[in-house]
């Protein structure tokens, strides 16, 4: 079986290409995604030789944290519950200063597994963390997570790859039905989702091209195909758009009239 890629969710790779990452975060979403991309975030973070948000793969600190014998790594796991000594001794060890250039990086998975006792211990650690260190929650269930640790970190959501998928070709099929439909309202009631998120948008531009192709390939009536053929261009010439600093609301908008005007 071919071994599925893993990537890091937008927000999160921005903010660690930006050197902008938060010294405590929570990875949610489900536990294998989210498990892959806590992992792969600490990789990135140990990394000194990565490229924006991609580790190397081949230095030594990637091939000691492949074989799990990074000295500034740890990762804490339960698979009942995550008990307040195991905690106390994650405090301890931070207090080693790291040996490489990227830290230190300490991973909580199925961080929802603490028990109360264990949630104060952790959330002394994150009151006064060292400069070196980034801690990283993972959990499937961030909302059994305490206030008081939530209130110290940023969440980061994973979606699965299949459902991400399925929600960008669902907005894609209504943005067709909303211009075969001459339902303008409907279509201009998109723009904020589709200015909320600039890779976002860029991923509903590849899935919108894709729809159409589809339709396009079934054989249709020539005023659709005429639409069928222009919303791709357009759709590829606004996302090379949104990969700069052009506002979001005012490019969205934009896109949503110039694609309205091909159907009108």
């Amino acid at each position: 079986m071919k071994k599925q890629k893993v990537e890091l969710p937008n927000a999160l790779a921005d903010a660690l290409t930006l050197l902008k990452l938060p010294h405590a975060i929570v990875i949610a979403g489900p536990e294998k995604q989210g498990r892959d991309v806590a992992r792969l975030l600490a990789k990135t973070l140990l990394c000194p030789h990565r490229e924006g948000c991609t580790p190397c793969g081949t230095c030594g600190s990637c091939t000691s944290f492949e074989a799990e014998s990074h000295p500034d790594f740890r990762l804490l796991r339960d698979e009942k519950s995550i008990k307040v000594d195991q905690v106390r001794d994650l405090k301890a060890r931070s207090l080693l200063r790291p040996i490489g250039e990227g830290g230190c990086v300490f991973i909580v998975e199925r961080a929802d597994l603490m028990t109360p006792q264990s949630a104060k211990a952790l959330l002394k650690l994150m009151e006064e963390p060292p400069a070196y260190l980034t801690l990283i929650l993972q959990t499937a269930l961030p909302d059994m997570l305490p206030d008081t640790l939530l209130s110290r970190t940023t969440v980061y959501q994973v979606e699965a790859e299949a459902q991400m998928q399925a929600s960008l070709r669902k907005d894609a099929e209504r943005f067709i039905d909303c211009l075969l439909e001459q339902s303008y309202y409907s279509l201009l009631a998109m723009q904020p989702k589709l200015s909320s998120d600039r890779a976002g948008f860029m991923r509903f531009c590849d899935a919108l091209c894709a729809v159409c192709l589809e339709r396009l390939s079934t054989g249709v009536a020539v005023e659709k195909a005429t639409l069928f053929l222009n919303i791709p261009k357009t759709a590829m010439s606004y996302k090379e758009r949104a990969d700069g600093t052009t506002s979001m609301p005012l490019l969205a908008a934009s896109f949503l009239i110039e694609c309205k005007h091909h159907y009108s």
